[in-house]
């Protein structure tokens, strides 16, 4: 018999390539929104009111300078650039006369001013905190990000399989994907009770001695109809495709006649 190698519908292919695409792009969304858009459009925000807090036109992003950390080192009072330091990390940027350094976090900005290398005088600590976005809305797209990246990892995973999904009838007999060879000396019936409301048939086969099934679906595979003509043709099955539908009687009532 001809080979009959079939893959998944363009359907198929096409609604679940949407959904996927749609948890991917919001997914990616969110997360520059959280990690990047966000903080930048903070910063900028600030450097557009108060320059002086903001010396760069693209400053890098710490995830270590946030309001309560900042605010921490404000109350606090610091004597000790090297107190700031343990707080917030390395100065994210560093005047060229030394004295000034700055930290740049993804809704708040920090200047400190020193005198020689640790000395901080009162008054020298600057604190700017966006109006754009605050930390909340930055760590809601991070969440969001996270729980697209969750679902759709294992979503990619089957539509990986959706896209490798075929079906192929030869001489040594059916071979679906995910599914051991089934030989046609193995094949004992096709039940086609759901084809009519569902578009699908039930191959029935023996199995190490034991009642199997495999369900072909045309909404699944592209070449349902070619290859169930060929399994019916090459196993003698009664073929759904060709089944009539109840004979009805179409001879119309007897009317009564008109008085």
């Amino acid at each position: 018999m001809a080979e009959i190698r079939s893959k998944v519908t363009l359907e198929q292919i096409i609604r679940k390539g949407i959904f996927v695409g749609m948890i991917v792009v919001f997914g990616a969304y969110f997360a520059y929104d959280g990690y990047i858009g966000y903080p930048r459009k903070n910063l900028d925000q600030i450097r557009k009111s108060r320059p002086e807090m903001v010396p760069l036109e693209h400053p890098p992003i710490n995830g270590r300078v946030t309001v309560k950390n900042t605010g921490r080192i404000e109350a606090d009072k610091l004597t000790s650039l090297k107190k700031v330091k343990e707080v917030l990390g390395e100065p994210d940027y560093t005047s060229d006369d030394g004295l000034s350094s700055y930290w740049f976090g993804p809704a708040v900005a920090m200047k400190v001013t020193t005198i020689g290398e640790n000395v901080i005088p009162r008054g020298s600590i600057h604190r700017a905190t966006a109006a754009y976005k605050t930390e909340l809305d930055i760590d809601t797209q991070k969440i969001l990000a996270l729980v697209l990246a969750i679902l759709g990892i294992p979503l990619i995973v089957h539509y990986l399989r959706v896209l490798t999904y075929s079906v192929r009838l030869d001489d040594q007999g059916l071979k679906v994907s995910g599914k051991p060879l089934i030989p046609f000396e193995a094949m004992t019936g096709l039940d086609a009770a759901r084809y009519r409301d569902k578009g699908r048939v039930e191959l029935l086969y023996v199995r190490d001695e034991q009642d199997a099934t495999v369900r072909l679906d045309d909404y699944w595979i592209r070449d349902f109809t070619p290859l169930i003509n060929a399994l019916c043709e090459r196993k003698g099955f009664e073929n759904p495709l060709e089944s009539k539908e109840p004979e009805t009687d179409a001879t119309p009532p007897a009317q009564d006649d008109e008085p």
